[in-house]
This record gives structure tokens, sequence and C-alpha cells, in this order.
């Protein structure tokens, strides 16, 4: 699944990594339930799963969103 939508509930942390670790350089949270775009993933040794949000590339949490499930 990736070039899909999913959504992330409200105060779900996101993390900007450096050069693909695990160490963290910015991070932020959702204030409301939001849809994104998911972009990667298999990533970030297949913890974290990267986003689309707010017009940056984000890392979440892969037990922190779901599937938009379409008709």
């Amino acid at each position: 699944m990736s070039n899909e939508l999913v959504h992330l509930p409200a105060n779900v942390k996101l993390y900007q990594f450096k050069d693909d670790s695990l160490t963290c350089k910015a991070f932020t949270h959702t204030q409301k339930p939001i849809n994104v775009l998911l972009i990667e993933n298999n990533n970030l040794r297949e913890v974290y799963s990267k986003i689309l949000y707010d017009g940056k590339i984000w890392h979440v949490h892969k037990n922190h969103y779901r599937k938009v499930e379409t008709c």
C-alpha cells in the first residue's frame, strides 16, 4: 500500500528523521483527524511509514493510521 489516502486520528505524533535513521530532527502532532497521502509503506525498519502532511514529508508509526476505504 503506497500512494493511497490514509486516515490519521487527532493527536498522532509525526516525525522527521535525519538521513533515514531514527534520529529525530523535528516532530509535530495532528490537531484533528485528517486524511493524508501515504508515500512509502515499507520504511525505517518497517516501523514507520512516510506520509505527506502539510506540504512536507513526515513519518508516522504504522499502528497510528488506517487506509481510507472507497466505495
